[in-house]
């Protein structure tokens, strides 16, 4: 007979959940990555006293450097570490969805693997199913999530520094502009822990975030400057070296008449300009590091929509069709 638990870290009391790890052979543990290892480590030293001989461990988050590292720091060898993540949010369907499985550490051949086994039990999910090493996975995640949730963040940020309501400004609606907001929007409503272990936590987002913060940097004071040349031909590398043939698939792109069904104010009549400058340096750091995100999409997070059904909560897809939208129409000033 082959028991399965789940664990929540954070509303069970670990005294509740010890009992039925005596009989588990697959200790399941949900937690959020937070800044602080102490969920998990709490969770594992719990585990260690009460996980059944030759039972598999595995975790769900989704930074796997400090999940990892619990596991191994707590756990004795002859228990098996088989982790995965399913790689959208509560409100989707897992069908047809990507769910990456990370094998660990796997004492078992094929085929009575820890692995395979943990792979039958998770078909249920009818997910597209990914194998991946824990780096693989962090790093994947990095290339495609990392920088793109820190440019919405500093929208944010930058709109409450100037304490403004973007929609109610006229240079940011309209067009791409209404994109900028909702994505905005719909990053700051999830929870804090998710930015955490994206930037924080996740070891290979680190100098990701650094190119970021220098990209911006510079091609501000190319902007201010004036330097109208040096800018064009940098953005234009960038985006060349980043989205290759993707540039002339056009039909990829929303148009604006699609976007402006989903604005938050009424659109002017005379669209002010824009830099996007945050857009624009995110492809500079993507080239910059040598990172082509569009290689990596079985890490990115699904379309989904909201309850209303008014705006498609991008993913880091469409947020690269966005940014593959203002390479293409190089909007510089």
């Amino acid at each position: 007979m082959f028991s399965m638990l789940l664990i929540s870290a954070s509303p069970l009391p670990f005294s509740y959940a010890s009992s039925p790890l005596i009989s588990a052979f697959f200790d399941f543990s949900c937690t959020s990555s937070l800044p602080t290892p102490l969920p998990l480590k709490t969770l594992t030293h719990d585990t260690i006293t009460a996980t059944k001989q030759g039972a598999i461990v595995g975790g769900q988050t989704s930074c796997k450097a400090p999940e990892i590292a619990a596991f191994e720091k707590h756990l004795p060898s002859d228990i098996d570490i088989i982790c995965c993540h399913s790689l959208h949010g509560p409100n989707v369907s897992p069908s047809g969805q990507p769910l990456i499985i990370i094998p660990h550490r796997d004492t078992h051949k094929p085929p009575n693997s820890s692995c395979e086994k943990i792979t039958k039990i998770l078909t249920c999910f009818d997910s597209k199913i990914a194998v991946l090493t824990a780096q693989q996975h962090d790093r994947i995640t990095a290339d495609t999530q990392a920088v793109t949730h820190a440019a919405f963040l500093s929208m944010g940020a930058a709109w409450m520094a100037n304490k403004q309501f973007p929609w109610m400004i006229g240079r940011y609606l309209g067009g791409i502009e209404n994109v900028k907001i909702n994505i905005t929007l719909r990053i700051y409503a999830n929870k804090w822990h998710v930015y955490a272990g994206l930037a924080i936590l996740n070891p290979a987002a680190r100098e990701q975030i650094k190119q970021y913060a220098d990209s911006v940097t510079e091609l501000f004071k190319l902007m201010l400057e004036g330097d109208r040349a040096s800018l064009t031909l940098r953005v234009k590398r960038a985006g060349a070296a980043v989205f290759k043939g993707e540039v002339v698939q056009e039909d990829v792109l929303l148009k604006d008449e699609v976007l402006d069904r989903f604005s938050l104010g009424e659109r002017p009549v005379e669209r002010v300009r824009n830099n996007h400058l945050s857009l624009l340096a995110m492809v500079d750091c993507w080239w910059k590091l040598g990172i082509v995100p569009y290689d990596h999409m079985i890490c990115s997070t699904p379309v989904s929509f909201s309850s209303q059904e008014r705006f498609p909560v991008a993913s880091a897809c469409v947020i690269l069709r966005m940014g593959l939208e203002l390479m293409r129409m190089c909007v510089l000033f």
